[in-house]
């Protein structure tokens, strides 16, 4: 793993330039408090309200997808206390002119 200088360095650089920001991995049992710096570093260039995408076992049969919002993803990525976060859970944050659209189907 990079030391979390790099990381947060990466995250502010990508927040700044307004590009899509794709986390793999975000916690894990030993790595709990990342996200929420990580989540407080997008937080310094980007809206409470920037829409996020947390995926859960992406590509597996108990794939899940929650679409919540900047604001609120140190509550939805950390997940189950006890449960680890694996590569399969990514966390993606959007662009500020990014927005949610609701269809009959679900989020999109």
């Amino acid at each position: 793993l990079k030391p979390w200088s790099v990381v947060e360095r990466r995250l502010r650089a990508l927040a700044e330039a307004d590009l899509v920001v794709a986390i793999y991995n975000p916690a894990s049992r030993s790595r709990s408090e990342q996200v929420v710096r990580a989540q407080k570093t997008l937080l310094e260039h980007r809206a409470p309200d920037t829409v996020v995408v947390v995926g859960r076992d992406v590509g597996r049969a108990e794939e899940s997808v929650v679409v919540t919002t900047l604001a609120e993803l140190d509550a939805v990525a950390r997940g189950v206390p006890g449960e680890a976060r694996t590569l399969r859970d990514p966390v993606d944050v959007g662009r500020v002119a990014d927005h949610v659209v609701h269809l009959a189907q679900g989020h999109r």
